[in-house]
């Protein structure tokens, strides 16, 4: 009886064990892509590791579909605003892999364009609000962002926020902060 019990335990055990992430946190959600830009709300780059000379990134999404979105990236460059207009095409990392049910990644590029970059959740929070990105240009440079829906620009999961200063860490980048409340001017008025 108590080595069926200890069994269970090692059992349990290694399933949990095989759900925690490298900050040993349990992110027991689904990473799905496609969910994160199922959404009406812009979606804002908060802060990156990227060193570029834009502020205010959002996406804004004009249509999503089970396998692509299209969506509206807009920032801006210096002083002057660029609104360009992307498509992302879902993709499971590892294509193989059983255990993937959904994508966890979009390979980003200008309609009938060639890819420009990938771009890999990697964190989500429970809410579905926040997520952490790794993005792959074609160069081969590789960076993290933060990213949240509008509704939680002021209140971000402070689990996904520890999640990208992790990754900071790890990978010793520099970050800087995109957002402040003057950018929600850069998304048209309807």
């Amino acid at each position: 009886r108590m080595a069926e019990e200890y069994l269970w335990f090692i059992f349990l055990w290694s399933i949990i064990a095989t759900h925690a992430g490298p900050t040993g946190m349990h992110n027991f959600n689904v990473l799905d892509i496609r969910k994160f830009y199922r959404t009406r709300h812009p979606i804002w780059c908060l802060q990156t590791t990227e060193r570029m000379p834009y502020t205010c990134k959002v996406d804004v999404t004009r249509m999503t579909t089970h396998k692509y979105v299209i969506f509206d990236r807009l920032y801006y460059w210096h002083v002057a605003k660029v609104n360009n207009t992307l498509e992302g095409v879902f993709e499971m990392t590892q294509p193989g892999d059983k255990k993937a049910t959904h994508p966890d990644t979009m390979m980003v590029h200008f309609p009938k364009i060639m890819f420009t970059e990938t771009e890999q959740v990697q964190y989500e929070s429970t809410d579905g609000n926040c997520g952490v990105f790794l993005v792959s240009s074609i160069s081969g440079k590789k960076h993290h962002e933060l990213r949240v829906r509008n509704v939680s620009v002021h209140h971000v999961d402070r689990k996904c926020l520890e999640y990208f200063h992790m990754m900071v860490r790890k990978t010793r980048q520099l970050y800087k902060v995109l957002y402040n409340d003057t950018c929600q001017r850069i998304i048209p008025r309807k």
